[in-house]
């Protein structure tokens, strides 16, 4: 194949590719943005530039979810125009097998995938920071908003006695929490004390909590403007904890996974997180190969929707049978490299055959 039209093709699907992102994120910009607005967060963030800024941060992380499907409708929808504007059959009559037009979709797949692991991942994981801090701040300051949230609940030891924490949002490496509800058990598993406050920020002192509302047993309720209950918990074990290994940059994977192991948490969730990442090119040139065994075939008649959703179907069904393999990663019950690297090779070679059989006979 020349290099002209090897350049064509590549140029093709990274531009494809920039498009269907583009109109992905501008979508669910719009949809956050809505919903944001229904929950009141105009009011508190102070207008609507703040809301669609939170939105867009926000939005970045579920790209990172979505970014292998993009991927999918990229090489689909390349290879369906080529097929309709009968560029596919002037390449097969020139005497270009399938592994020759694939090539630069390939490239494209494994640089988009780069782009994913290396530059969505590090964005997404700074922007979820700050999109944290922001509605944590809001939600202390909002509990017709708080309400709605859903709790986050962590047990420390307080002394002799057992502090359970639940949380609406927290920020700063799970260092300052909001709309919080806390209980202190004591040595035989009674309640002690019961407080709801707006926020709780921690110190090597303990937890401080502000604007709290106190019920201890035998007393009548009392409002507070500041209490601090020590905590066992030190900032490690607390960054550990509050440390998610999907929302990690590729780049501080690798401190994260040191840090779990110092604490005694788990480290196969990160060391599962930071493969899949480095996995990320692979992944998306899977989703090629799985396009191109559907969509290769002549169209006859204009049945492309059934390529459309035969591409999207296997798209899919490879995206679950990968989670499958994620899970079982990140819990420990299989090695990494078995969890992500055989998955992506298998469906690969699986691809090739089925290419191979319809091009090669």
């Amino acid at each position: 194949m020349t290099g002209t039209l090897s350049r064509h093709l590549f140029f093709r699907a990274l531009r494809l590719f920039g498009i269907i992102l583009s109109g992905v994120a501008g979508l669910v910009i719009m949809v956050d943005s809505v919903e944001l607005l229904r929950l009141g967060y105009g009011e508190i963030l102070g207008g609507i530039a703040p809301l669609i800024w939170l939105a867009m941060r926000r939005t970045l992380v579920i790209l990172q979810t979505v970014l292998p499907f993009i991927m999918l409708l990229t090489a689909i929808f390349t290879l369906i125009g080529l097929n309709r504007s009968r560029e596919l059959v002037v390449m097969r009559a020139a005497g270009q097998s399938v592994w020759q037009f694939l090539r630069p979709l390939g490239s494209a797949a494994i640089l988009c995938g780069l782009f994913a692991a290396f530059v969505i991942n590090p964005l997404a994981a700074s922007a979820n920071k700050t999109a944290e801090r922001d509605f944590a701040q809001s939600n202390a300051t909002s509990a017709a908003v708080a309400a709605d949230a859903r709790n986050t609940w962590f047990r420390q030891r307080s002394g002799a006695d057992t502090l359970i924490l639940g949380a609406l949002g927290r920020a700063d490496n799970g260092r300052f929490l909001s709309g919080v509800t806390l209980l202190l058990l004591d040595e035989n598993k009674q309640i002690k004390m019961r407080a709801e406050a707006s926020n709780a920020v921690w110190s090597v002192e303990g937890w401080t909590l502000g604007n709290a509302s106190v019920q201890r047993t035998g007393s009548a309720q009392e409002n507070v403007d500041s209490l601090t209950l020590p905590t066992s918990i030190d900032s490690d074990t607390l960054s550990a904890q509050a440390t998610d290994p999907d929302l990690t940059s590729v780049f501080a994977l690798p401190a994260a996974i040191n840090q779990a192991r110092k604490t005694g948490l788990a480290t196969a969730p990160y060391i599962q997180a930071f493969h899949a990442q480095l996995a990320k090119p692979l992944f998306f040139l899977c989703m090629v190969t799985i396009a191109s065994m559907i969509c290769l075939r002549f169209g006859r008649f204009g049945r492309y929707d059934s390529m459309v959703l035969g591409g999207m179907l296997g798209g899919f069904l490879h995206y679950i049978f990968v989670e499958i393999f994620d899970g079982l990663g990140a819990s420990g019950a299989l090695p990494t490299f078995a969890a992500v690297w055989v998955p992506l090779v298998v469906v690969i070679l699986a691809a090739a055959t089925v290419l191979l059989h319809q091009e090669d006979g």
